[in-house]
Formats: structure tokens, sequence, C-alpha cells
């Protein structure tokens, strides 16, 4: 019990703030803390389908999200790892829209009336399972990190006062849950779905009740005890090979991710959740964000993929998942390698009519990352989208700085990951192409790179490698800032032989240093004449000064 009173402790220190973004004000409340969030584990709880008026019901039904995950004992631990705030996010509505996105013919749901809220959640089907499309998950990705930086998972909480149906969902490597609130948290549905739905979103784990089979850290198609995925911790009495549906196996039938007993998370993922919330940001690594194909003989059957490399990854789990529809079947083949490539020799005959998945995690000897999905229909002509460009940064702060970049125009969304000088990294995912980052650590060097992707499951060959980094200082400014516009802006060519200044007054002074302080370039600059030529410079990092006050970093290569 000494665990839980301290949680309860730290949850009387609540922080109320406001803070705008892009002309909105939202309150941020500090749920739980327990650290800096760049160095600890970060929940972001937000609001959908509560009006103004009951966002205080909101705030009420997120200082309960703690206490629900203390029921169940796993959870109750790794709450000393975590922060947890609340972003109160208003909707002009207060019930979701009873709009089923893939209705059957007995669908109840059947209104075309689409209600005003903040996510725009609706109703997937007649099960009533929240939708969760892709422009949710990149507003409340956005949203949370332009709030509160380096977030790790978006919790979004639906009002369901109203008597709609308690239903959650969310995504397996995107780290969004969706949970619904119907009655303060008092029933065991509503604490089950928001337990399990943290749980994929989290962990990334997989239901463990689905006639479907699927290859994931809880489910497997392969039940070798010597090579079962779970298998080093086969020697504990609650860890086995289950059989829950023909050619699906899982740890334990009793898991929350397969019974509604919320109070119970099997050792398999209870491990996997503590190796996502407990382990140190500066020892993670990030997944495989694409995948392309290196080469494929139909004839054979044997296809080569190869992926970007992940630095700190010592070993790479592919996952090959062939979906016939013709049989309507799925069949899994998994490699395990350490280099970025793979090659998959298939028996038999090739259907003529399907798509494949290739799932992927990175990992070592201490930390993997979730699977990432990422699907391609074998007939496709894919189309390679080009890296960014254009990537400038402005309004530099002491604590923030803005960031706007230009993408290819087949290209729907951008990933972009932001490094602070630990090599600890939080992902972005947004679909438009600006993005505030906001209450950094002052005097903290930050570095951003930026893909261009597809929406939610990242498409084979269509993804882009990584921008060059970007470098920003958020040294302390100068009270002076009469030599300066509103927005002082750093641009870099596409041959990174010149950069240009936008945002000036009038003329200043600049220098540019290296890493080791020595002055390297200096001169003069304008509203009218302001691009300096840095072709002579060497290939590295430099900062470029303003008049002595503004620090911008750029990467010469």
């Amino acid at each position: 019990m000494a665990k839980f009173y301290h949680i309860i402790l730290i949850k009387l220190l609540i922080l109320f703030s406001v803070y705008s973004v892009k002309g909105q004000e939202y309150t941020i409340t500090q749920i739980l803390n327990n650290g800096n969030t760049e160095s600890t584990y970060t929940l972001v709880v937000m609001a959908e389908a509560y009006t103004q008026s009951e966002l205080s019901d909101f705030i009420s039904h997120a200082h309960l999200v703690d206490d629900i995950l203390a029921l169940n004992p796993v959870h109750q631990n790794q709450l000393n790892n975590m922060n947890i705030y609340a972003i109160s996010t208003p909707s002009i509505d207060g019930s979701i829209s009873e709009i089923a996105l893939n209705p059957s013919s007995t669908d109840p749901i059947q209104t075309t009336s689409a209600k005003d809220t903040y996510f725009g959640l609706k109703y997937v089907n007649s099960y009533r399972a929240y939708g969760l499309e892709d422009s949710t998950i990149y507003k409340a990705r956005r949203v949370a990190a332009e709030h509160i930086p380096f977030v790790d998972n978006v919790l979004i909480l639906v009002n369901a006062s109203q008597g709609q149906p308690i239903s959650g969902r969310a995504t397996y490597f995107e780290n969004v849950a969706v949970a619904g609130v119907g009655s303060n948290f008092s029933t065991s549905r509503e604490k089950y779905i928001l337990i399990h739905e943290l749980a994929h979103s989290l962990g990334g784990l997989s239901d463990a009740y689905s006639v479907y089979p699927a290859e994931g850290f809880n489910t497997t198609t392969y039940n070798d005890p010597l090579t079962i995925r779970w298998n080093n911790l086969l020697s504990d009495p609650n860890v086995g090979v289950e059989s829950i549906n023909p050619g699906i196996y899982i740890p334990n039938s009793s898991c929350v991710m397969s019974q509604t007993d919320y109070s119970y998370l099997c050792p398999v993922c209870a491990s996997r959740l503590d190796n996502v919330i407990s382990t140190d940001k500066d020892e993670k690594i990030p997944g495989v964000h694409r995948v392309y194909v290196l080469s494929e003989d139909l004839s054979n059957n044997v296809f080569q993929f190869g992926w970007d490399s992940i630095d700190g990854a010592s070993h790479y789990e592919v996952v090959y998942e062939d979906n016939d529809f013709i049989a309507n079947t799925k069949t899994s083949y998994i490699e395990i390698v350490t280099t970025n490539q793979v090659t998959f020799d298939f028996p038999g005959s090739t259907p003529l009519n399907y798509s494949y998945n290739v799932n992927i995690r990175a990992f070592n000897a201490n930390y993997s990352t979730h699977f990432h999905n990422h699907e391609a229909a074998m007939q496709s002509t894919p189309v390679v989208f080009q890296a960014p460009y254009n990537i400038s940064i402005s309004n530099v702060t002491s604590k923030s700085f803005k960031l706007e970049w230009d993408s290819n125009v087949n290209s729907q969304a951008s990933l972009v990951r932001l490094w602070n000088q630990n090599q600890v990294f939080s992902e972005v995912l947004t679909e438009i192409n600006t993005l505030t980052f906001n209450n950094l650590e002052e005097g903290q060097q930050y570095d951003v790179e930026i893909a261009a992707i597809e929406p939610l499951d990242v498409t084979l060959n269509t993804s882009s490698p990584f921008s060059d980094l970007v470098s920003i200082s958020l040294a302390p400014l100068s009270t002076d800032d009469t030599e300066y516009s509103d927005e002082i802006t750093l641009v870099q060519n596409q041959k990174m032989n010149h950069i240009s200044i936008n945002g000036l007054t009038h003329v200043v002074d600049y220098n540019i240093y290296n890493l080791r302080g020595q002055s390297v370039s200096n001169g003069s600059i304008s509203m009218v004449k302001n691009e300096i030529n840095i072709e002579n410079l060497l290939n590295g990092l430099y900062f470029i000064r303003l008049n002595n006050n503004q620090a911008i970093k750029f990467l010469k290569k």
C-alpha cells in the first residue's frame, strides 16, 4: 500500500496553466508528476465531446485515470515512473456523432447528423466501437506535443454521459488510445476499457481473443516453445502456450488482453509494459518508419525487403503477412536479422489476388520498439516521396521554437522526430507542415528531422527518408530585442552552400562559430542582403549569432 499512498500524495500537487497554440487556449492540468517529461514516460489525457461547461467533469475524469490504473498491480508499480497531464480540449457538442463509418444493413446507427466535437469521433460499426481515423491520430499527437514536450502517449476520454454506449479504440504503434466515460468510471466496463486500450497503445499489445491470426508481443501463430516470442518467461507458472483459436497462441487466457478482468495483466504483457514505461528514455531507440522492396521474383516467390538502419538496434524481427482474399486466409512468416534487409523465400504458388503487410520491430538487449505495420498491394506501383525540404526555424525563445517545412505534393502527412542533447527523442505525426514546440528546457540544444509519410499505415516504398538534421540552441535571449522583428528565420538552400536569415528590420552583424567556439565567419546582413555564403565551411555543426544575442545552429554537409 505504500506506493499507492505515495501516488495519492503526488496527485495533490496539481498545476493549472493556460497555454495558447495557434490562437486557441487550453488549460493544462498536471495529474501526476514523477520528473521531467524529457526523461520520464509521459501520458497526456485529452477531452472529446466535453463542452466548455463540461470541462470540469473532464478534469475530474482525468484525475481518476491513475486511480483506475492503480487497480491493476502491474500499473500500480509503473505509475511511479510516469507523468500524467490533462489538456482541456473543448467541443461544441456534448456527445459524439452516432454515425457508423462502416455500417451494416442491421446497424442501429443510421443518423447522418454529425456532431461538432474536438476530434470528430464516430462509431465504426454495429458493435459501436469508436472509429479512430487518421485525422484524430494526427491532431491528438500534434496538439499534445505542442503543449507537453516529449509526450509518449495520448489518451482521449470520450464523454458518454448522455447514455451512449461505452467503447474504446487504440492504435498499435501510433500511441493513441480512446476510452469512453459514462459514469465517472464507476462501472467495471469503463475500467476494463481504459486499461485494455492503454495496453494496446502503451505496449503495442494485441487482442488475445481474436479469431484473426496475428503476430505481436502476446500473440503468435507459432507454438514452438523454443522459438516462441515469450520463451524467456515460460518458466513462470502463469505463462504458457495456450490456443485460443485454431492457429493462434497466447501466454495466458486470463489476461486483460483476453478477458474483461481489468485487475490482471499476465507476466508477458506486464513485462512488455514495464519495458516501455520504465526503460530510461536515453536508452530507447526509434522504430522503423519505412520499408522498401529491394527485389521481387514472382516466378520463384522470393521477396527481398530493406529499411533504414536504426542506430542502437542490434536485431530486427520482421513479420511478413500474406493476406489471401480469395481463400480468406492470413499466413505469417517470421525472420530475425541483424542487418537492415531480409529475404523471404516462400513455398508454393503466389495467389493472384492478395496484399501483404510487413511488420517490423527494432530491438537490442534493453529495449524493443513496437511492431510498425507497413502495408502494400503486390500489384501496386509505388511512388517514392521526396524528403521534406526548406526546413526553417523561427520564433526562437529560451523554451520554444517554431518549425516549418515543405513536403512532396503527394505526401499527406509528416513524421517529425525531435532529439535533445541526451539523445532522447520524441515523435510527432502531423497532417500540417508546421509545429511549435513549447515548454522545452532552457539552454538545451535540439535536433529535428522530418519524413514525408502516408497516413496511418506507412505504405511500402512511399515514405521518404528523413531529412538532414536541423539544429537549434535555446540559449537565453537578451532583453534587448530592438534589432529584430517578431520572427527571425534561418533557411538553408538544398545545395547546402548558402543560408538566408529572414525577418530582419535593418543591418545587423553576425558571427558563425564552430562547436569549439571559434569564429569561422563574420560580417553584416540586412533585410535586403540576407544571404550568407557557407561554401568554404567544413562539414559539421555551426552556430550563427546575430549581434551576440540570438543563436541558431545549422548543419553544413
